[in-house]
């Protein structure tokens, strides 16, 4: 298997022992119950194995390509963001009746490339600006805020799925802690 053979691979067995842990929290036959458990641990050691099996496969370049994609992802950001004319801000719900829609739509795009979906790179050239500062982000904050974050995918070293992953967790709490506390 080739690295996003072995990411497919963990995205898939992944979600199959989500549900299986969801079903031994529901579940009320005892007997079906058991059959759950003991294929949820057996899932969960082919995760750590597949994980063991996406560090140590020696061609990378599939991670390689989706970091150098997210690094242009954010750089796409920070460039159509700024293209505001002066005295606007970003609007956080982007036309839609979704209060951070904005910030979905950031992670939702970052996400896109990590989870080996595909290595297209969607250029937001239709963001919803804003007079209004009700609802709305300061351009120059959220830009510093994706530059910091392009230098940190940036100084991720040997990149392999697994470290890529950690970063976007990290990005989506960082934004969450940052923008949508309230």
């Amino acid at each position: 298997m080739n690295e996003l053979e072995l990411l497919q691979k963990l995205i898939e067995v992944e979600e199959h022992t989500h549900i299986l842990h969801l079903k031994i929290q529901i579940w009320s036959n005892e007997a079906e119950k058991a059959e759950f458990i003991v294929e949820h641990d057996k899932g969960v050691l082919e995760i750590e194995n597949i994980k063991t099996q996406l560090v140590e496969i020696g061609d990378k370049s599939y991670s390689a390509n989706a970091k150098s994609n997210m690094l242009k992802q954010l750089r796409y950001y920070v460039e159509e963001i700024n293209k505001a004319q002066p005295g606007l801000a970003l609007s956080r719900n982007q036309g839609m009746n979704l209060k951070n829609e904005l910030f979905a739509g950031i992670v939702r795009d970052m996400n896109y490339l990590i989870q080996g979906s595909g290595s297209s790179i969607r250029i937001p050239a239709y963001l919803h600006y804003t007079t209004n500062p009700e609802g709305s982000i300061d351009i120059v904050e959220l830009t510093g805020f994706l530059e910091t974050e392009a230098r940190t995918l940036q100084r991720v070293d040997s990149p392999n799925y697994l470290k890529l992953r950690d970063f976007m967790e990290g990005f989506a709490e960082r934004i969450i802690a940052q923008y949508i506390h309230d």
